[in-house]
This record gives structure tokens, C-alpha cells and sequence, in this order.
């Protein structure tokens, strides 16, 4: 388990969490599972828990274990990723990320975009990096880095986000 300060739910996108701060708890996880030899829960508890009616962890977001072996080549793409980032910035966060890969394709990049709006008004980075919205969504390079970076991450996060996540597969090669 784990206490995080701050809100967890909340967020602007569709399912209600923040994403930006789930992410940053993903490598965590991932490495538990090695350190472990086998799959763990990690549950995340924050501020936003206290307003659950009953117990405060009734609204605790889950991070579902996964084998050893995924927990390595996730952490692995994860690093090599990282390094590619210090060459060119990757088009991706994961608030606009998840509400891509939540969305029907044919209003993924409509989604993100406005996602994307929002996330501007609070990341100061991503405006440093990515000024304006065409910059960041040139190409089609953005969905499949939200695909590689945050899909394995959302798919294991409990959440209302679970169906419109399988339904919207998009197709990375």
C-alpha cells in the first residue's frame, strides 16, 4: 500500500483519475514485482480517499501484479525509452495519453487535443516543450507513444476506464 499526499481522483479526463500522478507510482510497481520473484497488488491511498462513504480504501486505485518476466521488459522499454527522451521529447503525458486510449479512434486525436488544453494550464513543462498543440500531435508518432508508454500502465489500474480502455485497441506495429 501506499500513501500518496495530495489527490489521486479527480482529474479533468473521463474516468476520474490523475493520471500524471498514478504514473509516476508505475516504475514502483513494476520493480516490486521483480524484487519480489512474483506478482503484487499495489494500492494506492491518497487525500481523494478520505471522501469514500465507508472506508477510506473502498476508492484506493489498484495496480494489478504482473509476471516477473513482463515486469522486466516493461521496465527495460521503460528505461530505453527514458534515454530516447534525452535525444527528442516524446509526444506523450499521461493524462492526454490515457483519454487517447480510452477514446473510439475516430475521436482519439479530438480527445487528446482537448485534454491536451487542459493539461497546459497546470504542467509548465509541457508547455516549455511543446508550446502549441500541432508541435506535440504532428504525425502520428503521439498515439503510439501513448500506446508503448501508458497502455500496459492503464490496462493494470483499476478504474472506470477498464471498458472504454478494451474498447478502443489501437492497432501499434
Amino acid at each position: 500500500m501506499v500513501l500518496h499526499t495530495g489527490r489521486l481522483h479527480g482529474s479533468s479526463s473521463g474516468d476520474g483519475l490523475r493520471w500524471e500522478k498514478v504514473a509516476r507510482y508505475w516504475v514502483d510497481h513494476l520493480i516490486a514485482q521483480v524484487r519480489h520473484g512474483r506478482a503484487i497488488t499495489t494500492y494506492l491511498v491518497s487525500e481523494s480517499n478520505a471522501t469514500a462513504p465507508s472506508c477510506p480504501t473502498e476508492r484506493a486505485i489498484k495496480l494489478a501484479g504482473l509476471p516477473v518476466d513482463e515486469a522486466i521488459a516493461a521496465l527495460q522499454r521503460l528505461t530505453a525509452y527514458w534515454q530516447h527522451d534525452y535525444q527528442t521529447p516524446i509526444p506523450a503525458e499521461p493524462d492526454v495519453s490515457v483519454v487517447a486510449l480510452c477514446s473510439p479512434p475516430e475521436k482519439q486525436r479530438a480527445n487528446a487535443e482537448k485534454q491536451f488544453e487542459k493539461v497546459l494550464k497546470y504542467n509548465d513543462m509541457l508547455l516549455r516543450i511543446w508550446q502549441k498543440p500541432e508541435a506535440f500531435f504532428e504525425g502520428e508518432d503521439w498515439l503510439d507513444w501513448s500506446e508503448k508508454l501508458y497502455r500496459q500502465m492503464a490496462s493494470h489500474t483499476s478504474g472506470a476506464h477498464q471498458k472504454k480502455l478494451g474498447a478502443s485497441a489501437h492497432a501499434s506495429g
